[in-house]
């Protein structure tokens, strides 16, 4: 059975070729555009491997209560409120150190600048996995 792998991001588009390697290495992605799609799905989250998850992008009409940043958001529900541990890999923009910390202290198994190299990409998600 192939590792599953979410993947929360807006412009799945744009960046596609970035985890195009990843999916020809026989890993099942599925993919949101948003966090409401997501947590639509709990079933989803909770059975998989890996999150790959943007901080910022259109968090959908059910939660407009998140704040600028819904990735965070979501992991923070995730982690306390479903009490997933599943590793979770950040790609961002994000620079700010407070949301960094924020990011550790919710242990996420690596933070990745965007852009990102697809090579970079497929270490970090490898590495991810075999701690799971």
């Amino acid at each position: 059975m192939s590792k599953k792998i979410i993947w929360i991001e807006d412009d799945i588009g744009i960046i596609r070729p970035v985890i195009r390697p990843i999916a020809n290495m026989g890993y099942e992605i599925i993919t949101f555009t948003n966090v409401t799609e997501a947590l639509a799905k709990p079933e989803t989250i909770k059975s998989a491997d890996l999150i790959l998850l943007d901080m910022i992008h259109p968090p959908g009409a059910e939660n407009n209560h998140y704040s600028s940043y819904p990735g965070l958001d979501f992991l923070e529900d995730i982690r306390n409120n479903y009490k997933l541990n599943t590793p979770v890999v950040v790609l961002t923009v994000v620079t700010n150190e407070d949301i960094h910390e924020r990011l550790n202290k919710l242990q996420v198994s690596d933070i990745i600048n965007k852009p990102v190299r697809p090579s970079v990409l497929k270490e970090k998600v490898l590495q991810a996995l075999s701690v799971n």
